[in-house]
């Protein structure tokens, strides 16, 4: 079992209605883990729609197999500290795969104003988060696969396949193929070229640049 004790974190975002993109609130610590606030203020797969989402800070950190259920609510309060909304309590399962859940499409920014959420261009924020329990899964290694948004992928892919879907999920939705062992290699050729990215311009061959540009 995980600490019981509810934990709530409030951050502030300035001129709000200027934000196009992402923001990712400071990390905050509940039931033994990094926690952070994702906030799409024009949103997410959704257009125009605040969208508040719960992250998992660091899940390449964890175990493997670790899985954590907790529940979850958003706060929308006002300069004073008082609360003007909360999203109803959701509780669920994180893991390796699902690292963030969250709410797609709570409010248009026009009804943020209408209904006076936003003193000064400014959102305060606010999230109450507990930790139930750590779901205990049988021991996994390196070797074995899972099922990631229709790839199959080995466990010991899960941080770079998490890190690719958050950066660029149009990789999932785009891929119209069916053939899983089509799939499996496109995921094995994507990945392998990223890792070749990451390294240093200098360190590669010609044989290696000749084989990346054939991939």
């Amino acid at each position: 079992m995980e600490d019981q004790k509810p934990t709530s974190f409030t951050f502030e975002i300035d001129n709000l209605s200027d934000k196009k993109g992402l923001i990712s609130s400071p990390k905050f610590l509940c039931g033994n883990c990094e926690w952070f606030v994702n906030v799409y203020p024009n949103g997410y797969q959704i257009d125009e729609r605040l969208s508040l989402h719960l992250q998992v800070a660091n899940p390449e950190s964890l175990p493997l197999g670790w899985k954590k259920q907790a529940s979850y609510s958003f706060a929308l309060l006002n300069q004073s500290g008082k609360e003007l909304y909360r999203t109803p309590e959701s509780c669920k399962i994180f893991r390796a795969q699902f690292t963030g859940w969250g709410s797609p499409k709570a409010f248009t920014l026009q009804k943020l104003q209408d209904m006076g959420f936003l003193e000064n261009n400014k959102l305060i924020l606010k999230v109450d988060v507990k930790v139930i329990q750590a779901v205990k899964e049988e021991a996994v290694t390196g070797k074995d696969m899972l099922d990631v948004r229709g790839f199959k992928v080995l466990y010991s892919q899960l941080p770079s396949v998490n890190r690719l879907f958050r950066k660029h999920p149009d990789v999932a939705v785009n891929f119209k193929l069916k053939n899983q062992s089509v799939k499996t290699t496109y995921m094995n050729l994507l990945l392998g070229l990223i890792e070749k990215l990451d390294k240093p311009s200098l360190s590669f061959t010609e044989i290696e640049l000749s084989n990346a540009q054939s991939e």
